[in-house]
């Protein structure tokens, strides 16, 4: 229960982060158009920083098995994500299936996980969250494209994949933690000070999507609340019941976890736009899971107080 409750005071926290933001669009003190600004700064600065920055430490033998576990895990996960999601939707013949099941397959593990993580596990949880976020950029531009557009080409997916920052933060990182590389202090100190943003700004964007979306569209949208089953309900259910069934338990276990069962992921709503889907419906997906997550992961540390 104690997690659990560390989870909710978290979660919380994180809420009213995005209620800043949320009031800071609706009072016109930040244009709704600024959005953009901190995505790009957040996507090409903040996240690849902060990822950096869970490298500077020892090479711990420990630490790097459980890295590459977390890796597997990560996996593991993603795949059973898009099983489930193709499952699930497989029926469907309108034409918002495809973004449906893009937003049940992926999760805001950038934007809402590391934030979560951080602040339960700290830099070591962040250590482990980097194996997640790199896999889920791999099946972000490979499967997600694919997801949303068949025709998509194996270029523009190859191109995709080499021009997302936090891959490269996570390789820079690996080498300078597998060949231990000095880093001197004065470098250390900005990576860790940027890296440290993380949390705020990925809450204001959060507050800003919310604020812009039409709360009277998404609350009373079937598909909506089809994503939310699935997304927050189902999906972490049956990850938990497989991690518990295979013996798979430890912080690697709860941080891939915790990824794998937010919200659905902010990107969402440019893959609607980059490939003519519904726009409206990819937000409020966005928007109400966000809104659900604050029962829901509370609910899912207490599971992984009980089972991992």
């Amino acid at each position: 229960m104690e997690l659990a409750m560390i989870t909710f005071e978290q979660v919380g926290i994180l809420f009213l982060l995005i209620f800043a933001g949320f009031i800071a669009v609706k009072t016109g003190t930040i244009k709704p158009e600024g959005r953009k600004i901190l995505s790009d700064l957040l996507v090409y600065l903040i996240m690849p920083c902060m990822i950096l920055n869970s490298y500077f430490m020892e090479l711990d033998s420990e630490m790097l098995s459980n890295l590459l576990v977390s890796f597997g895990l990560s996996t593991l996960l993603l795949v059973l994500a898009v099983i489930i999601s193709t499952l699930v939707t497989m029926r469907r013949k309108d034409e918002n299936k495809k973004i449906i099941r893009f937003a049940c397959t992926f999760s805001n593990a950038g934007y809402m996980g590391i934030p979560l993580i951080q602040a339960m596990y700290g830099t070591e949880g962040t250590f482990y969250a980097s194996a997640f976020l790199t896999m889920f950029n791999v099946m972000l531009w490979t499967v997600g494209c694919i997801m949303v557009d068949d025709k998509v080409k194996p270029k523009e997916i190859a191109k995709s994949i080499l021009s997302t920052p936090v891959l490269y933060g996570v390789v820079l990182g690996l080498v300078i933690y597998l060949c231990q590389i000095p880093v001197p202090n004065f470098i250390v100190q900005p990576v860790a000070s940027i890296g440290n943003m993380n949390t705020p700004i990925s809450m204001l964007i959060i507050g800003m999507i919310i604020a812009g979306s039409n709360m009277k569209f998404i609350v009373t949208n079937k598909d909506i609340w089809f994503t939310i089953a699935f997304r927050m309900l189902l999906i972490p259910a049956i990850s938990v019941a497989l991690f518990w069934l295979l013996g798979f338990s430890g912080i690697t276990a709860k941080v891939v976890l915790i990824q794998a069962a937010c919200p659905t992921a902010a990107i969402t709503s440019v893959f609607a736009i980059r490939y003519g889907q519904d726009e409206n419906l990819a937000a409020g997906a966005v928007v109400l899971t966000t809104l659900v997550s604050i029962v829901t992961l509370p609910l899912l540390a207490i599971l992984l107080q009980m089972f991992i």
